[in-house]
């Protein structure tokens, strides 16, 4: 989906957005990196976004994949204040399921990339059919991150959170925002009403 040239998107960040990463950071070890995963499937312009901008993302599927799964697929990305795809995916889609986001100590976006991938195929065995399956599985949707997780052994959580610290995904409520920890603890974070004369005066424009 091609972009409005005359819209310029250095100035896509509103203090909304730094308010959410500033609540996330404030509850994750000191000098922690904070990370994304978002799912592509949820809005076209997510791509189109990831196409224009020149901040640190990376699909997690492999190269030689056809761009259109690529365009639907999850793509992982550093978040950091004052960068305006980051800033437009948290405001978008904070409440409508769109991402994950998680904390991890100084280990390269490749590397996270590698781990994510583990993770990202499950092998589903029949008892009628010879042959396993191999299904994608969507952990990156908030709503499925959410149910997994506390339902993981101890070894399980050790495979999936290897270098993670902690791992955040929106709850029922969305004023609240939920915490996973690899000892298996959750804690939920209120994340309070911006007040009224922080948000832009003028909205995010549409892409076009």
């Amino acid at each position: 989906m091609p972009i409005d040239a005359n819209h310029d998107t250095s100035h896509d960040t509103t203090p909304y957005a730094n308010h959410y990463i500033d609540r996330l950071k404030s509850t994750a070890p000191k000098n922690n990196r904070l990370y994304m995963i978002v799912d592509g499937a949820q809005n076209p312009e997510i791509m189109a976004r990831i196409e224009q901008s020149d901040e640190l993302v990376s699909s997690l599927y492999s190269l030689d994949t056809a761009p259109r799964l690529k365009a639907v697929g999850p793509w992982i990305l550093q978040v950091q204040k004052d960068e305006p795809l980051a800033a437009w995916i948290i405001e978008q889609g904070a409440n409508q399921n769109w991402f994950i986001t998680f904390s991890s100590l100084g280990k390269t976006l490749d590397y996270l990339r590698r781990q994510f991938r583990r993770i990202a195929i499950v092998k589903e065995t029949s008892d009628t059919d010879a042959k396993d399956k191999h299904l994608y599985f969507r952990y990156y949707d908030p709503r499925v991150l959410r149910t997994f997780l506390p339902s993981c052994s101890e070894r399980q959580r050790r495979y999936i959170f290897d270098d993670i610290n902690c791992f955040w995904a929106q709850g029922d409520d969305l004023e609240k925002v939920l915490q996973f920890h690899p000892d298996g603890k959750e804690n939920a974070l209120n994340m309070q009403h911006i007040p009224e004369d922080w948000l832009s005066e003028e909205p995010n424009p549409p892409l076009r």
